[in-house]
């Protein structure tokens, strides 16, 4: 027979749920916040009694019933034109739909709204009114050990309400490319004061060479000495002084070097090295406490009656809503907010109080705290506990089944404005304690810069070594013209000479013809010997002169002999 009645009252159900039509889903009660007089919690005692008796399962106990909850208009629970909004009735009006449909139970036209606790309530008085006067205050109430013991029941959670920090992120400096950091560890009055040390101590030390009469030879140049004491800076000491002034001068520039470089090293190192640790580190709020950094917190909520019981209030702020206590970070109001996880989750992604993704999760978790609706504690009156124990059942099976997570992400899908994952991602702000190219940069392309001068000093002397030697080439060819001209006159004997040999007769004369015939033969070989040597030695004037010379007189002696 048990079995029998537990068929026929699902069915009955199934017919009412079926038969209800969703024309009137405004409020249909004016709830009157601590007002005593308006009470529709509906006595479920004969509902327990057919469990008791096993007629009915626990999980079925509630199927037929019309039940009058209360809620909280806001963003878990919005209205459209003071009605549910049947596109999306927010997220506890999802909740109560699927809990309406696996216990039977309906709701949409037995509801009444509030609006917050009111000036000078907290909500641990609103929940005890409201769950006095209606049979369920469909809101998340964080459960706390007073309210237990005042009679507020809460069964399986679904908001995680641990109290936690947010703070606004700590500014990371953003490193660009650039051309001169490597001058940031001196001012401008230093390296000028540099520069003209590596100047001056070139010239001062000339001037001691020259007033210790030092050889003139052995003196370096101007630009020798510019170069070795730039050398000096880099710590490559290259002079090599001859008087004892020079000595200590050039010493006492070893050491000056010494000092600036060492200096200039460490300094280098404090100004690439990026360190990403902030100052003061938060890691709890008794740290914030401890810090002077003043606190945010929801006027009324379970929150600020835990603070409030732990710590002085005067390191607090209290606002009017949970929103504004996001809203008094950003404005500089206080340094953190205290709220919850869950509550940040929906503010986080919220561009009307997180529009630059600036705030953050700081430290860890104060407290961890669950939060879920609010039922009287009534085992013997009403039997109010009834209904505590039939939503628990489901509560437990939506979270198990997954229901519960699709629920939150259809909300913030539906709710969320901004992606600040995205944006972290695409700013891509990951800091290392490694040297970046941006931070090295300026070194590089000064020495790059270096090494193009010298390529550029390189092809310009170049191109004047070859102009110089087509130059000396085109004096060489004019002399060759002029030796060519000049060597023909001696080339060969006047035939004169000949001739009046032949008609002297042939006596000694004909031994004199041989001689100089063979004179002759010697000068030739000479002459060719000269213009052999000529080829070789074309760019030295001097040399060919005095080969010039000596032939000349050869030929002369010649000439006096014949």
């Amino acid at each position: 027979r048990g079995r029998i009645a537990s068929a026929l009252h699902l069915l009955l159900v199934l017919l009412f749920n079926c038969s209800v039509v969703r024309a009137q889903e405004k409020p249909k009660y004016k709830a009157v916040p601590y007002d005593s007089i308006g009470n529709y919690r509906q006595n479920v005692c004969p509902r327990h009694d057919l469990y008791y008796n096993g007629t009915v399962e626990m999980r079925d106990a509630l199927a037929g019933l019309e039940l009058n909850v209360v809620l909280e208009v806001g963003r878990l629970f919005p209205l459209k034109d003071g009605a549910i909004d049947e596109e999306y009735p927010g997220f506890m009006g999802t909740l109560l739909d699927e809990l309406a449909v696996r216990a039977g139970f309906t709701w949409r036209n037995s509801f009444a709204v509030t609006y917050g606790p009111g000036e000078g309530k907290t909500y641990t008085d609103l929940f005890l009114w409201g769950t006095n006067a209606y049979d369920l205050y469909a809101d998340w109430m964080t459960q706390t050990v007073e309210r237990l013991k005042r009679g507020l029941g809460s069964p399986e959670g679904f908001y995680d309400a641990s109290y936690i920090l947010v703070g606004v992120k700590p500014e990371s400096s953003e490193q660009k490319a650039s051309l001169f950091n490597w001058l940031e560890p001196f001012d401008a009055v230093v390296w000028w004061a540099i520069l003209a040390t590596i100047v001056g101590s070139p010239i001062f030390y000339s001037i001691l060479e020259r007033l210790n009469q030092t050889d003139p030879k052995e003196r370096l140049s101007f630009s020798t000495n510019l170069f070795f004491s730039s050398l000096v800076f880099s710590q490559h000491f290259m002079y090599l002084p001859k008087s004892h002034a020079a000595r200590i001068f050039s010493g006492s520039m070893a050491f000056w070097s010494l000092i600036t470089v060492a200096t200039y090293t460490a300094n280098l190192a404090s100004f690439f090295v990026v360190q990403n640790t902030p100052v003061i580190q938060i890691n709890s709020i008794e740290d914030a406490i401890q810090a002077k950094m003043p606190i945010c917190i929801w006027q009324g909520s379970a929150s600020a009656e835990f603070v409030s019981k732990q710590y002085a209030l005067d390191s607090f702020v209290a606002k009017d809503s949970e929103e504004a206590t996001f809203e008094g970070v950003v404005n500089g109001d206080c340094s953190f907010a205290l709220t919850s996880v869950t509550s940040w989750e929906q503010f986080e992604k919220d561009r009307s109080v997180n529009s630059n993704c600036d705030l953050t999760w700081m430290g860890r978790v104060v407290k961890f705290v669950d939060a879920g609706f609010a039922v009287k504690n009534d085992a013997g009156v009403l039997c109010t506990t009834l209904i505590h124990n039939v939503l628990n059942i489901h509560l437990v099976e939506m979270q198990a089944d997954g229901f519960m997570e699709s629920a939150w992400l259809e909300y913030f899908r539906k709710n969320q404005d901004i992606d600040c994952d995205a944006m972290a991602a695409g700013n891509d702000e990951v800091e290392s304690l490694k040297l970046t190219w941006d931070q090295m940069a300026g070194t590089f392309y000064v020495h790059c810069a270096a090494a193009i001068v010298a390529l550029l000093v390189t092809v310009w002397g170049r191109m004047n070594s070859e102009r110089s030697q087509n130059k000396k080439a085109a004096a060489g060819d004019e002399n060759d013209e002029d030796v060519s001209e000049r060597i023909p006159a001696i080339n060969s004997i006047p035939e004169h000479t000949e001739e009046g040999i032949d008609s002297v007769g042939p006596t000694d004369l004909q031994k004199e013809v041989k001689r100089l015939r063979k004179s002759q033969n010697k000068q030739n070989k000479k002459l060719t010997q000269i213009m052999d040597l000529m080829q070789e030695i074309l760019n030295d004037e001097n040399t060919l002169k005095e080969i010039m010379d000596d032939s000349a007189a050869d030929l002369q002696f010649s000439e006096k002999d014949s």
